[in-house]
């Protein structure tokens, strides 16, 4: 036996009487594969998807914020164009129905919209307003319309709602309905004029 400084060191009568098993050494981990420079690059659909959905929680923090939204909204475009936050509600609205959007993106709508109803600050002011809700409520009042029995509607070609998006509607109502400002909204007798 050898020392790493100083002179060999003599061996102990102990280590002839243990036995020391064989020390393997494991042999090197290959490197990693050599990913080509073409592959680590993100496709359109994958940044457009990214877009979708980093847009979609800014815009989830900023409504749920009354501070930001009253900062935020409503926003110039033009001096005769002005962006609402119930105009961009309308859009995630039709994202969460269209039937050829895919389930993610719907789902994530569902997602945002459902955080709306079960929060007070922005369920009453967004959620429970008539042009909002007739949107909403529009699936349901064009099925009803068609008198069709419901698979035959959702395989028409007149269907542009998606099985998934009325699932979503269902999941949504039932968290408004959880609010009790949503729960009034829902409940509320139609107006009737006196003429």
């Amino acid at each position: 036996m050898t020392s790493n400084n100083g002179p060999p060191l003599a061996t102990s009568f102990l280590s002839s009487l243990v036995p020391t098993p064989p020390i393997s050494i494991p042999p090197p981990a290959p490197p990693p594969p050599v990913v080509p420079a073409s592959s680590s690059h993100y496709t359109r659909l994958e940044l457009s998807n990214l877009h979708f959905v980093h847009s979609l929680g800014l815009f989830e923090h900023i409504v749920c914020s009354n501070q930001a939204r009253q900062l935020v909204f409503p926003f110039i475009i033009s001096n005769d164009k002005q962006i609402y936050v119930k105009d961009i509600l309308r859009v995630f609205i039709q994202i969460m129905f269209v039937a050829n959007s895919r389930k993610a993106a719907s789902s994530l709508c569902c997602q945002l919209f459902k955080r709306l109803c079960l929060e007070s600050d922005t369920c009453g002011p967004l959620m429970c307003s008539d042009d909002l809700f007739d949107i909403l409520v529009k699936p349901i009042k064009q099925y009803i319309g068609s008198k069709k029995i419901f698979n035959d509607y959702l395989r028409s070609n007149g269907n542009i709602v998606s099985e998934c998006g009325l699932i979503s509607l269902a999941d949504l109502l039932a968290a408004m309905a959880s609010n009790d400002t949503g729960y009034q909204y829902l409940i509320r007798a139609p107006t009737t004029s006196n003429t």
